[in-house]
């Protein structure tokens, strides 16, 4: 896993302000109880032939939370008359679209306009962090899906200023404080301006509003 996206990841999201939102784990129990495993299954496919894809998941994951909330904005793509989030400079390079593309296309064969493609980023990430050794950690779900990705709405770096610089001396010298941190801060990060309800949508297909 590239450890400068790491890094930088867990930098921004301890210095974070979140909104509270009602997730919970579990929110698919009933309306699709295989949701999670369909997921796990995809990753770990797609980890066995390619093993940098949980630094892909976790960018994706990243770019897509810190513009607009956690809404899946970054997966839609582009028309001929407007240029979505995908497009914006800083997010040329992001990759595993392919992976939530699989997720859904199984998901929505057992379970029709019922997981959202917000959730499947935020659970596949966690799956992927999981089979590099990483963390393990419960993910908050029952996010909806956003309505808006515009190409001008794109992530501003946070610079290591007054408020991080502390905190990265901290990690530089304690890889423990480090490894504690990071599981807290993905479920911190996928907290961010959550929709919910008639607030977003269900995608069909995480590239294309409904």
């Amino acid at each position: 896993m590239e450890k400068n996206v790491i890094f930088f990841f867990l930098i921004c999201c301890i210095i974070l302000h979140v909104t509270s939102a009602q997730l919970r784990v579990g929110f698919y129990k009933s309306s699709c109880s295989r949701a999670e495993s369909i997921i796990r299954q995809v990753v770990h496919k797609r980890f066995d032939k390619d093993q940098s894809i949980p630094a892909a998941l976790l960018r994706m994951h990243f770019h897509d939370c810190f513009v607009r909330g956690c809404d899946a904005s970054i997966l839609i793509d582009s028309t001929n008359s407007k240029s979505s989030e995908k497009d914006a400079g800083p997010n040329l390079t992001v990759r595993g679209y392919e992976i939530i593309d699989e997720a859904k296309k199984a998901l929505e064969a057992v379970c029709s306009t019922t997981v959202s493609c917000a959730d499947i980023i935020a659970l596949a990430t966690r799956d992927a962090v999981t089979l590099t050794g990483g963390p393990t950690y419960d993910v908050l779900t029952g996010r909806r899906d956003g309505l808006i990705s515009d190409v001008d709405d794109i992530d501003q770096q946070l610079g290591l200023d007054r408020s991080s610089a502390p905190i990265v001396s901290r990690f530089a010298s304690n890889g423990n404080a480090f490894n504690q941190n990071f599981a807290n801060a993905l479920i911190k990060m996928g907290k961010i301006e959550v929709l919910l309800g008639n607030e977003g949508e269900i995608r069909k297909n995480c590239r294309v509003f409904n």
